[in-house]
């Protein structure tokens, strides 16, 4: 997938100014009263910003260690100054976030109230609530807030996909993928949010394994994206997603061959589809279908081989070769050798990342995963808008390495009941 030109909209404009002249020769007493009020009121008002200077801050160094996976140290930081009385609401807000994340979501729902308390039915403040509760064992009530959280926010399209990126950062992929359907409800066709939404709603369903509901939205996205402005996938990478996703439909529903055989039309039709040929090779071993998955295997990696021969310094080739031997579950200490060189030769490329961390996940060295991750994940925080399909998977992905290493965060944050589901 080209990587599209990320767009970059920040605006920080801070005015202090604070001067107020000496009472010239003869002035009137009311005149200098005036002037003392003057001062009081900048005072007051310089006070008031390096007070919302020091909340920012605060959340800025709890966001940081919670993207260095340290929930319980950026709870720590809010828990103190909540204990001395900050009640911001981002910061209100931030404290019940990490709460929820260390195991404490009736707490986190004190605090979403609270807020709620003071700046009324913000959306992120009523979908939070949303995971707190569904986090809480309360599926009914998570429903209804959800429906309530989708309803506030409104239909403006730039405000949804922002409100959709900010709980996709905070791991909440549960509220993103909701806020990116009401996109497609609202903007069905011929919107730019509107095809980024596309891509993260099919990785979602891919990750909670309804893959037609992918490959329906890969369906629905492919004129909008072929016609797009924005560079993001050829029309022949969407049809490769399309029958990618299809054939794992088709594999996980129990039809091995059909699931096979579109798999490899795909890979026919998108050599550089490497992902089917993975799972071809996967799913022909999980079957007991040796012969033909070494066939597979062994065509490919001839082929992989060779990049690599003729272009020892090509870092995507190592990746390659990294990226096909994971998927196909085959070697994977060979594959973690690849992508080391891969990573040697151009140290800052995620998906490099990602394909380390997928390989380290499956060798179980979880701890080493869990670093790994939350180095891609810092390294693709930066613009304001995450790769569509890239981020998501990075946020799952470190759920999954939480679990395995016996620190679980709450299900809600990969899925919440549907709104259609409240009494």
């Amino acid at each position: 997938m080209p990587v599209r030109a990320h767009v970059a909209f920040l605006a920080l404009c801070l005015a202090l100014a604070g001067f107020s002249p000496a009472a010239e020769p003869g002035a009137s007493p009311a005149a200098a009263v005036a002037s003392a009020g003057e001062l009081s009121s900048t005072a007051s008002a310089v006070a008031a910003t390096e007070s919302l200077i020091d909340v920012k801050t605060l959340v800025a160094k709890a966001q940081t260690l919670d993207l260095a996976s340290d929930f319980q140290g950026a709870r720590k930081i809010l828990g103190d100054a909540y204990s001395k009385g900050v009640r911001d609401v981002d910061f209100l807000e931030a404290l019940a976030v990490e709460e929820l994340k260390t195991g404490a979501p009736a707490e986190g729902f004190k605090r979403l109230d609270e807020a709620r308390a003071a700046a009324g039915d913000k959306p992120e403040l009523v979908l939070w609530a949303a995971v707190a509760a569904s986090a809480s064992g309360l599926d009914a009530e998570a429903a209804r807030l959800l429906s309530k959280g989708l309803s506030t926010a409104g239909d403006e399209e730039e405000a949804l996909y922002d409100l959709a990126e900010k709980f996709l950062r905070a791991g909440a992929l549960s509220v993103s993928s909701a806020l990116y359907r009401k996109i497609n409800d609202v903007y069905p066709t011929d919107s730019q949010f509107d095809v980024f939404s596309y891509l993260h709603l099919a990785a979602y369903y891919h990750m909670t394994n309804r893959n037609n509901l992918a490959a329906g939205i890969m369906d629905r996205a492919r004129h909008p994206i072929e016609y797009s402005d924005v560079e993001i996938m050829t029309p022949q990478e969407v049809d490769y997603f399309r029958a990618y996703f299809r054939g794992m439909a088709a594999i996980r529903g129990g039809d091995l061959d059909a699931g096979v055989a579109i798999l490899s039309d795909a890979a026919a039709a998108f050599p550089a589809g490497l992902a089917a040929q993975g799972e071809v090779v996967h799913a022909l071993d999980a079957a007991g279908k040796k012969d033909r998955a070494d066939g597979v295997y062994s065509m490919v990696m001839r082929d992989l081989l060779g990049k690599i021969a003729a272009s020892p310094e090509d870092h995507a080739a190592y990746n390659s070769r990294a990226f096909f031997g994971e998927t196909a579950g085959r070697n994977l200490e060979g594959a973690l050798e690849a992508v080391n060189m891969a990573l040697a030769i151009s140290p800052l490329r995620p998906e490099y990342l990602d394909t380390k961390t997928a390989i380290l996940l499956d060798l179980g060295r979880f701890d080493e995963a869990l670093v790994n991750q939350d180095r891609m994940i810092a390294l693709i925080s930066a613009p304001r808008w995450a790769e569509p399909i890239l981020f998501d998977l990075a946020a799952w992905r470190r759920l999954d390495i939480l679990e395995k290493l016996g620190k679980p965060m709450p299900a809600s944050l990969r899925q919440l009941p549907e709104p259609a589901t409240a009494k």
